[in-house]
């Protein structure tokens, strides 16, 4: 399935799967499913995404921003 994935230690909650649990293979993050992710940073303790949402019919997109720490 096409998404954003993470795996690895997340007793911080740095994954972005909404709890502290370690995940040791590639798991989907549910909640950019409907976001368009343009770049992701990542380190010890936490994840950022920029993500882009269609603003209009133009095909235009705003950022906006998903911080998991």
């Amino acid at each position: 399935q096409t998404g954003v994935y993470s795996w690895g230690a997340g007793r911080m909650g740095q994954l972005g799967h909404g709890d502290k649990g370690d995940r040791a293979l590639p798991h989907l993050i549910q909640a950019l499913c409907t976001q368009t992710v343009i770049q992701v940073a990542a380190g010890w303790a936490h994840t950022l995404f920029l993500a882009g949402i269609v603003a209009n019919q133009s095909n235009r997109s705003s950022p906006s921003f998903s911080s998991f720490d």
